[in-house]
């Protein structure tokens, strides 16, 4: 296995062998390679998103991960370079974008749709027909009630109980969520 990272230490877990930084990728032809994006959103979502974008620029593709103990109906579209985690959920009829993270025992019930570079923390839910716009960030345990509608660019505070859509690039938490400011792009979330 081969791998490529930002960090300074030599060592790797999974016994990768550590080639060198992001730049490196580049001199391997797009066609013999399929990327996979290792920055989390723990702050800002915009480092996730700069990376695809920029090695899509150059013809790479992103491998689509999805854990052995996630559970993902069939009938459910994953855009390319999404990573839904261990216990995950995604009922049937739902629809993820591309460079989006569904993590660790979130559920996505049915026919709801997460934009592209989106995160759905730990043990968020959306309950049916839930639309959520590109470049989200659904905070661990929130809930988000169904048939609603949240723009892009939105950020939700963990543990927040979402009963009303909520407009592009707004920011707050809360149960019920209240809005708390306007959110800029790039901002630490």
């Amino acid at each position: 296995m081969l791998g490529f990272s930002s960090l300074s230490d030599e060592s790797s877990p999974y016994g990768l062998t550590r080639l060198g930084d992001d730049e490196a990728v580049l001199a391997y032809d797009p066609a013999d390679v399929e990327l996979v994006n290792g920055i989390g959103i723990a702050g800002s979502g915009l480092p996730r998103k700069r990376l695809f974008q920029f090695f899509k620029g150059y013809g790479y593709s992103f491998c689509t991960v999805v854990h052995h103990n996630a559970i993902v109906d069939r009938n459910v579209r994953i855009g390319e370079g999404t990573q839904v985690m261990a216990g995950a959920i995604i009922q049937p009829f739902s629809a993820v974008g591309a460079n989006t993270i569904i993590n660790t025992t979130s559920v996505v019930e049915h026919d709801c749709i997460v934009g592209d570079h989106c995160h759905v923390a730990p043990k968020s839910l959306l309950c049916g027909s839930v639309s959520i716009g590109d470049d989200c960030f659904i905070g661990a345990g929130s809930t988000i009630l169904q048939n609603i509608e949240v723009g892009s660019e939105v950020v939700i505070g963990a543990g927040s109980l979402v009963l009303k859509n909520i407009a592009s690039r707004k920011k707050g938490f809360g149960a019920p969520f209240r809005e708390v400011s306007e959110w800029q792009s790039g901002e630490m979330l």
